[in-house]
């Protein structure tokens, strides 16, 4: 219950014209500065006994007196004749008299003193219940008696306003303490209380203490009103609900922000996100809704730890906010996947403009922990009203946009009508090809490796095939690229890893020979911390020997980051794992760098193989990769060998061994029996 500041009303109390439905005018009901703080209590309870008790007393007295009178005359009319009897017998009557009413008096006195007492010290214990309660409850009492103008507050409610006894005098004292952003709210509620007697009206606002803090308190009353519907009194409880409060904040605070970076999390971004809609509809202007995560930010956590991690997302998160104009939203949505909301925008072109800036201020190095961190950003947006004018919409556009420049390699990406329908494709290949690696729908082919010179087996390549039931041969450029782009590449290389050294175990124990198996690694298997220990694992697991194990890694990779691939190189190599350099000629190689990894062979890329015989450049390149190597005491293989003439121009410049349709076609291992078993020179296609 909150009522008005009294500085503001004049309380005039005698209208006995109002009717019940509107007692008052509250302007004419609220204390004037000057009431005293008055206590006044009707004490009711306990009173009906002590009214009765006279009547009850006066009328055993009564009856025992009439008793006595009757017995006695009957006595004097018997000793009527004898007057000394009859004197004695009327003192004794007047003494009998005197005798019977103390002891009436005693025994209806004591009654009284007992039940008044057992009332007083009901009325005590109820009374020190009530401190406790309202103690307990932080909670004190108010009364406004409206006929005498007199306003009352308990001791408790004093010191939980945390004011001293003496400071509250007038309802404007207390009017005063009330914060003034709820003043209103203080001022409004009486109004309530006036038109609706008999009900409780409650409300919440804050009261500054004397030390400047300010404290949340609810307050609850109710107008009580006489027999004539005439308002009498307003009475209640006020309770701090301070703690409350600063629960429900937290409470709040986990809902709907984010714990690490302090930000609104999805829920919260949502909710706030349709307001600057509506008010971008209202002001014709253009908002940018923006998706942004960091590119491969599982590698951070692997090599720094996940402490680290989270330290470069609460920099970013801090970036991101400063970066945005001030009224901007901004959220962290879960991981590293944050999202920006500008409004006011007047045009396309300048919403383009700020999400350039956005990415250019985030793309750039953080210093951690004394060291610097690159950062690679890859954000996605989507502009209202062109790209959709809800948040649902704005926010999936984003993502599509976000997802379609991490695919191409950009920092920043819009999205563009069509991007749905991509999206779904890639969406549905997804799923399939996750369902295919849980339930064997992927296999496994094998292209022999030969020697130049005589065709004599060597090994094989392994290669992975999808046959789906419904879409028929799935091409490894179509399902590659799209492991690699999620976290299944990681899978797909341990299938491909473990099944293929399974199936080298196998041909070497029933062949009895060393053949070696090639398998190809992707980048990310490559930059895994684990790798090494992966291999070392299903070498173990499939009982291959490490000399019969050849991993492919391309030359881009390595030049990405010699230093780290180099580190893991040698530890393969420990191993006794061979390691060859897949498609050379493509990547741009330092031969600094070259010269000093731990690589074993070189594989000529298929596009220089097919120039053979038909360009004089082609031919040379060959020779120089083929001189390069021998230099470096590397093997060679090439790659995409179709016809009898580039065989006979490889084997002229002294190339090792070789692969390609003309040697064999990749083939299922039970199609490779007749190679393997050298009944034929070549395999041919199924």
């Amino acid at each position: 219950m909150s009522v008005a500041s009294g500085s503001q009303h004049d309380l005039r109390p005698g209208d006995g014209e109002r009717s019940r439905a509107g007692l008052v005018d509250t302007q004419l009901l609220l204390p004037t500065p000057e009431t005293l703080v008055i206590l006044r209590h009707d004490q009711d309870s306990g009173t009906g006994f002590l009214t009765r008790m006279p009547r009850i007393a006066s009328l055993t007295f009564g009856v025992c007196s009439a008793l006595w009178i009757l017995g006695s005359d009957v006595v004097v009319e018997l000793l009527a004749d004898d007057p000394m009897q009859l004197a004695k017998i009327q003192t004794l009557k007047g003494f009998a008299f005197i005798i019977v009413s103390a002891l009436l008096l005693y025994v209806l006195l004591r009654q009284v003193t007992r039940r008044t007492l057992s009332q007083q010290a009901r009325a005590q214990q109820n009374s020190e219940r009530l401190s406790i309660a309202l103690a307990a409850t932080r909670s004190g009492v108010w009364e406004w008696h409206i006929p005498t103008r007199t306003f009352h507050m308990s001791a408790d409610m004093t010191d939980l306003i945390g004011a001293r006894a003496d400071s509250i005098g007038t309802w404007a004292d207390l009017a005063a303490r009330i914060h003034p952003d709820d003043r209103s709210i203080f001022g409004n509620v009486v109004k309530n209380c006036m038109q609706q007697p008999d009900v409780e009206h409650s409300s919440q606002y804050r009261i500054v203490r004397d030390d400047g803090s300010a404290a949340w308190f609810e307050a609850r009353g109710r107008l009580l009103a006489d027999d004539q519907g005439q308002p009498m009194r307003v009475v209640g409880v006020l309770t701090d609900i301070t703690r409350t409060k600063e629960m429900d904040r937290h409470i709040e605070r986990l809902t709907y922000y984010d714990t690490l970076t302090g930000l609104p999390n999805r829920a919260q971004f949502m909710r706030l996100l349709e307001g600057r809609i509506e008010q971008r509809r209202a002001s014709n202007s253009v908002l940018l809704v923006a998706r942004l995560d960091i590119n491969r930010f599982q590698d951070i956590n692997s090599m720094l730890g996940t402490q680290a991690g989270d330290e470069v997302l609460a920099i970013l998160g801090h970036r991101l906010e400063d970066a945005c104009p001030p009224s901007s939203l901004v959220a962290r949505f879960a991981g590293d996947d944050f999202a920006v909301a500008i409004s006011s925008i007047e045009s396309l072109e300048a919403a383009q403009e700020l999400a350039e800036e956005l990415v250019q201020t985030l793309n750039v190095p953080i210093e951690l922990r004394g060291e610097t961190l690159s950062l690679s950003i890859a954000l996605g947006a989507s502009v209202a009203p062109n790209d959709g004018d809800d948040a649902e919409t704005l926010i999936s556009n984003a993502e599509l946009a976000m997802v379609r420049a991490r695919r191409d390699g950009a920092p920043l990406g819009f999205y563009e009508t069509g991007m749905n329908e991509a999206f779904r494709e890639r969406a549905f290949m997804e799923q399939e090809l996750r369902a295919a690696l849980r339930d064997g729908g992927l296999s496994l082919v094998y292209q022999p490796i030969v020697k130049a010179s005589d065709h004599s087996l060597v090994g094989f390549e392994a290669l992975a095939r999808w046959s789906h039931p419904k879409l028929g041969v799935v091409p490894p450029s179509v399902f590659i690229p799209l492991a690699e782009a999620t976290d299944l590449i990681g899978e797909l290389g341990r299938f491909v890893l473990h099944t293929a050294c399974a199936q080298a175990a196998a041909w070497n124990s029933t062949l009895r020979r060393q053949l070696r198996m090639a398998v190809n690694v992707s980048p990310r298997q490559m930059e895994s911390d684990s790798f090494v220990d992966e291999v070392d694992r299903v070498l173990t697991e499939t009982g291959l020997a490490a000399d019969c194990l050849e991993l492919e890694v391309t030359e881009s990779l390595i030049m990405q980051n010699p230093q780290a691939i180099s580190d893991r190189l040698r530890r393969l190599r420990a191993l006794g794992v061979h390691v060859a350099i897949d498609d050379f000629g493509t990547g741009y190689s330092s031969l600094a760098v070259l010269r000093h990894l731990p690589v074993s062979k070189l594989k000529i890329d298929r596009s220089f193989v097919q120039d053979l015989g038909n360009d004089q450049g082609g031919d040379a390149i060959i020779a120089a990769i083929l001189e390069l190597a021998q230099s470096l005491g590397l093997a060679v293989t090439a790659e995409g060998v179709e016809t009898s003439d580039q065989l006979e121009i490889l084997r002229h410049h002294q190339c090792e061994t070789v692969q390609g349709y003309l040697i064999g076609r990749p083939l299922p291992p039970d199609a490779l029996v007749p190679f393997i078993s050298n009944t034929a020179v070549a395999a041919t296609a199924r």
